[in-house]
């Protein structure tokens, strides 16, 4: 990443490629348009009125993620959201957001084989 490092002779043997990277206010577009209702969705809270402020990612881009890619980005509004649904649901109860049926059948099952294998162990 810094070709300071690098000693000179082994500088001039090596063919050195420049990447572009992301500016932040492509990096700001990208997280409008594609990273937060991605991670939005994700999260459960697709018909909830929760948003991110267009400053929000302004601040999350010039403090907390210098990379040139998108994917700390990504991390930091995933936070974000996760923390979002928390309040969301502790605010309005679990009576509001059930879980669905299918994870908690499959849970149910799981616990049965769990204590069928620990009843059936050998000792």
């Amino acid at each position: 990443n810094n070709l300071e490092t690098i000693p000179a002779p082994l500088l001039d043997r090596m063919e050195v490629l420049e990447v572009s990277v992301y500016i932040g206010e492509e990096k700001a577009v990208i997280a409008e348009r594609y990273l937060a209702p991605q991670v939005r969705e994700a999260s459960g809270l697709g018909m909830a009125n929760v948003v991110l402020d267009r400053e929000a990612v302004d601040v999350l881009i010039k403090y907390y993620c210098r990379a040139s890619g998108v994917r700390d980005l990504k991390k930091h509004i995933e936070k974000i959201y996760c923390k979002a649904a928390l309040k969301v649901v502790q605010d309005l109860g679990e009576d509001i957001f059930p879980e669905p049926q299918v994870v908690c059948e499959v849970a149910a099952t799981a616990d049965a084989v769990k204590t069928e294998l620990t009843i059936n162990e050998p000792r």
